[in-house]
């Protein structure tokens, strides 16, 4: 059995400052323990207590904040001499800050001698020892989420669908008021398309402290200008746990949304390059991910239209995932130039949203069809593929 030991190398601001703490002993089921509790599930490790790691331990060392400062730099590398163990894994993978500049991977990794491995979101795989793990995955298939609970009823329901309508042609959760989602919502609006969407926002307002990495410096004079900001918020979706309202948790799920429209529209948290000047966060452009927003139509088979960075179907359609079918064939994924790739994202929307909703409905039945084993492509060629990479690794 190969030994393993978890540990998390956490960042803290006090008054005199940041300082780093190692809380050891990572157990399945912990708090941001997703992934030992994925390996727990489908590999066999031999969890081992930090005192008595040995040469023959693994040593997961789960990061998350990648701040690289010397003091960063010094204090991690100084936990790590003080460790004789077999390798060592720096996980990245609950980062929540999307991007991580290669320059600064390089750095940690300099900081041993021993065999090493980085785990992250990142669907590139810039080196052979760089991993990829998705923790949203485990919490979409784990015991009392919604997804598995309730798949086989949701498609029962949409194999029935022949005999009633959905309400809307499409549903539209920017989120956050990011540049690029409030853009095609103005968009959305100037178009008059926002009566047959369902679609919620939050305004200028939310969350003020980081609204400069929302709205980047050099996009804010066009972001000002946009007219449907005087709609904003819209807040259909802010109560979180009411049965009586539309709304989109990050691990959960509203299979009602699903079932009263045709399609979906997707804004994923990256999408134009920017420069992280003024507490915007800068684009990677060796770095793609995705989030709950691409996972759930996914999983749920429903068709959708995705404002991402460039070859984000391309990348998940190299591990297996089914999405061109027919006309919606993502012809804009390619496009490197961000502005020109939401042009085209504009021209396929304004397709779509000028079918009938006989069209629509009828597409979206044989789109299901289509895609229907994306569900457990993404169970098992993609989550459980991950972990099963990570687990050889040991």
């Amino acid at each position: 059995m190969k030994k393993c030991c978890f540990v998390k190398f956490l960042r803290k601001l006090t008054p005199d400052g940041f300082l780093y703490e190692v809380v050891k002993d990572i157990q399945p089921n912990n708090d941001h323990s997703e992934l030992v509790s994925s390996l727990t599930i489908y590999n066999k490790i031999d969890l081992i207590r930090f005192d008595d790691i040995d040469s023959n331990t693994n040593l997961i060392i789960t990061i998350d904040v990648v701040d690289v400062t010397d003091l960063f730099l010094i204090k991690l590398k100084l936990f790590i001499d003080s460790i004789n163990c077999k390798s060592i894994f720096f996980d990245f993978s609950t980062y929540d800050e999307q991007e991580i500049d290669n320059n600064s991977i390089i750095k940690i990794e300099s900081l041993t001698n021993k065999e090493c491995y980085v785990i992250s979101k990142n669907l590139i795989q810039n080196k052979d020892n760089y991993l990829y793990f998705e923790v949203l995955f485990y919490h979409h298939i784990r015991e009392g989420s919604e997804i598995p609970k309730t798949i086989l009823a949701y498609k029962r329901i949409k194999e029935s669908q022949t005999i009633f309508w959905p309400k809307y042609k499409a549903f539209y959760y920017p989120g956050h008021t990011r540049f690029h989602k409030v853009k095609f919502l103005e968009f959305l609006y100037q178009n008059n398309f926002l009566d047959e969407i369902i679609w919620s926002s939050t305004s200028p307002d939310f969350d003020k402290p980081v609204f400069r990495d929302f709205v980047p410096q050099e996009f804010e004079s066009e972001f000002n200008s946009f007219e449907v900001l005087k709609l904003l918020p819209k807040r259909i979706d802010f109560n979180l746990f009411s049965k009586d309202v539309y709304n989109s948790r990050g691990g959960q799920i509203n299979l009602v949304t699903y079932l009263d429209t045709t399609f979906e529209i997707v804004a994923e948290t990256r999408f134009h390059e920017t420069t992280g000047k003024a507490g915007s966060k800068k684009t990677i452009k060796t770095w793609n991910n995705i989030s709950e927003k691409t996972i759930k139509p996914t999983m749920l088979s429903h068709p959708f239209i995705l404002i991402a960075k460039q070859n984000t179907i391309k990348l998940l359609e190299d591990r297996g995932l089914k999405y061109r079918y027919d006309f919606w064939n993502y012809d804009y994924d390619s496009i490197e130039d961000a502005e020109d790739r939401l042009r085209h994202i504009e021209s396929f929307t304004k397709k779509v949203m000028n079918m009938n909703t006989l069209e629509l409905k009828e597409f979206n039945k044989d789109y299901s069809q289509f895609s229907k084993t994306n569900y457990n492509i993404m169970l098992n060629d993609v989550y459980i593929k991950s972990i099963n990479d990570i687990w050889n690794k040991f």
